[in-house]
C-alpha cells in the first residue's frame, strides 16, 4: 500500500493550467515550456566542497562569498561578473576555522563572522569583521566563551555601525565597526544576571530579547529600546526575530507558538509545531511563510495581520528569496529541469522567469540579485559547478503546461484542521479564536494552568477502497494504542465509523474515533487530564470528549462531502 498522509481525500490539481490562447485573432498558444535561462558563467566549485551556501553566503559589492571545506572552515569570494575566485580569507592568528557568517553584509560591504579559537572551552569564541571586497579581516575580538545561539541562528550580525554577537546561550556583546572593534555598553533595561535573559536573536538592525518578564526589541546600532511587551513567565518563549518594523516575532505565548504581529496583535498563519523550520521571508510589509503538511504559500500583511494571498506549491518547490518586490521560487519538474517562478509580494500575481536545464535534481539555487541567479549543482556528466544565470527583470504572465509526469500535490493535513469547526473546539473546551495548528494537534494547558485538553486529527488516503477497509478493521494504530479493539460502531459518520473511550472521570478521559469514507480514513483522538479537582469545571466531561471526537471526524468528512 502506498500511504499518503493528507487532510482531505481530494488531491490538489497540478499547479499550472492549460496554455493561454488568443481570442481568435491569430495569436499562437504559449509554448509548452518557458524559455531556458542563459548562463552568465559557469566555474568549477571549490575542490574542498561548498558548505550549505543557502545558509552561509554573502552577496554584495560585486562579490559572492561562501564557506567551503570540511564543516565550512574556509571563506572564499568569487566575482559576480565572471565567477573568478578573488580571495580566500586569511584567518587571524590563533583561530582555526570559520564557525558562522552573518546573514548578509552591510551597505559598506562589511560582514560578521565567528571563528574557532581551538578546542576546549574556546570553540567559536572569536567575533570578527570582514571586508567582502578585499577578503580581509578588519579586526577580531574574543568573546570569552563559545557562542551558542538558539534555533540554528548564526549568532553574529552586522548593522551599519555595529557588530552584534551572541555570547554563550544568553549573553550579548556589541562592537563598533568604526572604532576597530571597541566594545560597546550593555543594553539598557536588560537584567545584569544573564540567567534573567532566556533568548536572544538579532539581524544586524535589531536585537530581540526575552527576559523573565517581557519581550523587547532594540536598535542594534544605537542600543536603544524600541518596543517591549510584558509576558507571563510560563508558556512564553521567543523563538526568533522576524521583523522589527512592524514588530513580528516567532514567539510562544500561553503555550501557543505563532508568527505574531504585535501591531494588530494577531497571529500570522497557523500555530507552529515543527522545529528546524525555514525562516519566513519578508518584504514590502508582507510576510511569506509555509507550514508543515500544507503545500501552499501564505502571504500576510504584517501591519494589519490579514492574509494577503495564497498560492499552491508543487511537490518539490524551493523558495530562493525576495527579488524585485516578488517571491522567487524554483520548481523541480524533472530530474534535470527546474522552472523559476515569482509571486508579487502585495498581490500574489504569478510570473514565470524561465527554466534551468542540465542540472541534477539536487542542484540548489541559493542566492539572487537584480540581474542573476546563483546555483550550486552537479551537471548531467557529474561535474560540480557554480553557475550564474541571467534573469529577466519581471518574466512573463503567460501560463505554461507542466510536464505530464509531474506528481500531483497532495492536500495537506492543514486543510483537515481548517475543517474542524469552532463549535467542535468549544465542546472540547479549546479556544476557538486561534489559527489551527499546522500538525492538526490542538493542545491547551496554560488557560487555565494544570488543565490539559487535546484534540488530534490524522487523515490518510489509501491506494483504494480495499486498502482503506483493511486499515479501518486493523485493531492497532499509532494513535489508538490498541483501544479500538473494543470499539463500538458510530452511526452517521462517513461510510463506517467506530469509537472507544477510556477513563470515566472529568479529570481524566480519552476518546478515539476512526471513520472511513471510500478510500479515506480519519482518526481523531480527544482527551483531557486535570490534576486538581477544583479545576474540573474547565475540563470536558467524558460525554463532551466523546462528542467532540465524533464531531471533529464529521467535520472533516463533511468537507469531502461524505454522506452523513
Amino acid at each position: 500500500m502506498t500511504r499518503v498522509r493528507t487532510a482531505l481525500p481530494l488531491l490538489l490539481a497540478l499547479l499550472a493550467a492549460t496554455a493561454c490562447t488568443g481570442d481568435g485573432g491569430g495569436e499562437k498558444p504559449a509554448p509548452a515550456k518557458p524559455p531556458r535561462l542563459k548562463q552568465a558563467w559557469s566555474v568549477p566549485s571549490s575542490g574542498d566542497g561548498v558548505y550549505e551556501p543557502w545558509k552561509n553566503s554573502w552577496l554584495g559589492k560585486g562579490i559572492l562569498a561562501f564557506r567551503t571545506g570540511q564543516d565550512g572552515k574556509n571563506l572564499v569570494g568569487h566575482a559576480t561578473s565572471s565567477g573568478e575566485q578573488r580571495w580566500q580569507l586569511p584567518l587571524p592568528k590563533g583561530t582555526e576555522r570559520v564557525c558562522a557568517l552573518s546573514k548578509g553584509v552591510n551597505a559598506k560591504g562589511i560582514g560578521g563572522i565567528l571563528l574557532d579559537a581551538g578546542d576546549g572551552d574556546e570553540r567559536c569564541s572569536v567575533a570578527a569583521a570582514v571586508d567582502i571586497r578585499r577578503g580581509k579581516v578588519l579586526w577580531s575580538k574574543p568573546l570569552g566563551e563559545t557562542s551558542e545561539p538558539p534555533n540554528n541562528t548564526p549568532g553574529v550580525s552586522v548593522g551599519e555601525t555595529t557588530l552584534t554577537a551572541t555570547v554563550g546561550f544568553h549573553g550579548l556583546a556589541r562592537f563598533s565597526l568604526e572604532k576597530d572593534g571597541r566594545k560597546l555598553p550593555a543594553l539598557p533595561h536588560v537584567p545584569k544576571d544573564r540567567d534573567g535573559v532566556d533568548v536572544i536573536d538579532h539581524d544586524g538592525q535589531h536585537i530581540a530579547l526575552h527576559t523573565r518578564s517581557e519581550f523587547a526589541v532594540y536598535d542594534a546600532d544605537k542600543g536603544t529600546r524600541l518596543w517591549h511587551r510584558p509576558v507571563a513567565r510560563e508558556g512564553a518563549r521567543l523563538e526568533g526575530l522576524v521583523s522589527a518594523d512592524p514588530v513580528v516575532l516567532d514567539a510562544q505565548e500561553k503555550g501557543h507558538r505563532n508568527y505574531r504581529a504585535y501591531g494588530p496583535g494577531k497571529p500570522l498563519g497557523k500555530e507552529l509545531i515543527t522545529t528546524n523550520r525555514e525562516a519566513p521571508l519578508t518584504g514590502r510589509g508582507i510576510l511569506v511563510a509555509t507550514f508543515a503538511d500544507d503545500p501552499r504559500t501564505y502571504a500576510y500583511d504584517m501591519r494589519t495581520g490579514k492574509r494577503a494571498w495564497t498560492a499552491k506549491r508543487t511537490a518539490a518547490e524551493l523558495d530562493v528569496g525576495i527579488r524585485n518586490g516578488a517571491l522567487l521560487s524554483a520548481r523541480q519538474y524533472s530530474s534535470l529541469e527546474k522552472w523559476l517562478v515569482t509571486h508579487d509580494l502585495r498581490t500574489g500575481a504569478p510570473r514565470t522567469l524561465g527554466r534551468l536545464t542540465g542540472l541534477k535534481a539536487a542542484a540548489r539555487p541559493f542566492a539572487t540579485d537584480a540581474r542573476r541567479l546563483y546555483v550550486l549543482g552537479q551537471t548531467r556528466a557529474g561535474a560540480q559547478r557554480l553557475i550564474a544565470y541571467e534573469l529577466p527583470p519581471r518574466g512573463t504572465a503567460k501560463r505554461y503546461t507542466p510536464p505530464a509526469t509531474q506528481t500531483p500535490v497532495q492536500n495537506p493535513l492543514g486543510a483537515a484542521c481548517d475543517a474542524v469547526t469552532p463549535r467542535t473546539l468549544r465542546t472540547m473546551k479549546l479556544a476557538d479564536d486561534r489559527p489551527p495548528p499546522e500538525s492538526c494537534h490542538w493542545v491547551e494547558q496554560y488557560e487555565p494552568r494544570g488543565v490539559k485538553r487535546e484534540l488530534e486529527v490524522e487523515t490518510e488516503k489509501h491506494d483504494d477502497v480495499a486498502e482503506a477497509k483493511k486499515e479501518y478493521r486493523a485493531p492497532e494504530s499509532p494513535l489508538a494504542s490498541g483501544m479500538l479493539a473494543d470499539a463500538r460502531p458510530v452511526r452517521g459518520v462517513g461510510t463506517e465509523a467506530k469509537s472507544a473511550s477510556s477513563g470515566g472521570s472529568r479529570g481524566q478521559n480519552r476518546t478515539i474515533v476512526l471513520a472511513r469514507h471510500r478510500d479515506i480514513t480519519v482518526q481523531v483522538v480527544a482527551g483531557t487530564e486535570t490534576l486538581h479537582r477544583d479545576k474540573y469545571r474547565h475540563s470536558p466531561s467524558p460525554e463532551e470528549t466523546e462528542r467532540a471526537a465524533r464531531s471533529a471526524a464529521a467535520d472533516v468528512l463533511r468537507s469531502l462531502r461524505a454522506p452523513r
